[in-house]
């Protein structure tokens, strides 16, 4: 939920009632997952051509998890004394890059309507890649607590063991974007776009690694009279992946970017003044694989734009939102929104946050 995730983003408690409230929300499997885009370009356009260069910084994450894990991970394994708990297939992907990148585009006017065509390369370094796949686990707690019955099939892959800053390279490798639109002025507009086409070498200090294993846990024992054995003393996400994941390999490995797919296309109305849309993002290779909004934008003399928002998607929640726009001068636009406004308003819903802000040149 939204007080949730306040309280998990700004390190506030997290009381009972609170983790309650979270989880008489969860039913079946739980998605969560983020998108984010940083960057900045120049457009330069001559008659029919017209030209891109620029750089950008993509984060994308997405998991899957039951929700008797989630329950696990937030109040312990004590309610579950006595009892097998079965953890379907989970999964948690995490991936950051960042792209230098340019294009070329081309309008070609076919009777009343305009057909554009942009294709644009990018020269990808990779950040971090960090993946873990669960295909099947159960945990046994002894109704006294005596021991833990543990198994496991897993795997991970990780770029490096190291978490790497933004402008690191633990990897290589070649993306693409292509879109075509269909336009006639004052009628409607069309339009496909598919981003990321491509894949990173992954080369730093990586960690490749699987497991598929049963054991029982009756606890630490320790001489205090000596150093502690081998009892680690780091618990951190780093460390127990290497607890949990024996034999690691260290070679590179190769996997594609996470595809975008977004179709978008409305009518104008007024002489131009309304636009009414659709805008739908499919997300191939992620668990919350697509997100739809319907939109309806007014245009004042092309000073000011106002664009009422309502979203829904793989999280199986409607969101409402608003964008706005408005002309700088002759060459400047600033545009923002969100498609989450709601999100600040209804603390007990499920969460859904994002926005964007623009700076665009008209030349």
């Amino acid at each position: 939920t939204n007080n949730f995730i306040n309280e998990v983003t700004g390190s506030g408690y997290i009381g009972p009632e609170l983790k309650e409230e979270q989880l008489d929300k969860m039913n079946g499997d739980i998605l969560t997952g983020t998108l984010r885009s940083i960057g900045g370009g120049v457009y330069i356009r001559s008659k029919n051509l017209f030209y891109y260069a620029g750089i950008e910084h993509q984060q994308i994450l997405d998991s899957r998890i039951g929700s008797e894990l989630a329950r696990l991970l937030m109040l312990g394994n004590k309610p579950f004394a006595g009892t097998t708990l079965e953890v379907p297939a989970s999964d948690y992907t995490n991936v950051y890059f960042n792209r230098l990148v340019g294009g070329v585009g081309y309008t070609l006017q076919k009777e009343s309507a305009s057909h554009g065509f942009f294709a644009l390369a990018g020269i990808t370094s990779g950040q971090n890649y960090d993946q873990i796949h669960v295909d099947q686990a159960s945990l046994y707690t002894h109704p006294d607590g005596d021991y833990l019955d543990l198994s496991v099939q897993a795997n991970t892959q990780v770029s490096d063991t190291v978490w790497a800053d933004v402008f690191d390279f633990n990897g290589f490798g070649l993306t693409f974007d292509l879109n075509y639109s269909l336009h006639k002025d004052n009628d409607y507009y069309a339009g496909i776009t598919v981003k990321n086409i491509g894949f990173i070498n992954w080369n730093g200090n990586t960690f490749t690694a699987s497991v598929d294993t049963a054991f029982r846990f009756e606890g630490v024992s320790m001489d205090t009279t000596g150093t502690g054995g081998n009892v680690p003393d780091d618990y951190s996400y780093k460390n127990l992946r290497r607890i949990l994941f024996k034999n690691p390999e260290s070679a590179p490995f190769s996997k594609g970017t996470p595809i975008i797919l977004n179709v978008t296309g409305g009518k104008y109305f007024a002489d131009g003044k309304f636009y009414a849309g659709i805008n739908a993002f499919i997300y191939p290779s992620l668990n919350a694989n697509y997100k739809v909004e319907l939109f309806g934008t007014w245009n004042h003399r092309s000073v000011f734009q106002l664009t009422p928002i309502v979203a829904f998607g793989a999280y199986q929640q409607v969101h409402f939102g608003l964008a706005a726009g408005l002309k700088l001068g002759k060459s400047f636009r600033v545009q923002a929104g969100s498609s989450y406004l709601d999100s600040f308003f209804i603390g007990n819903h499920p969460a859904g946050r994002g926005g964007f802000v623009r700076l665009v040149y008209i030349r």
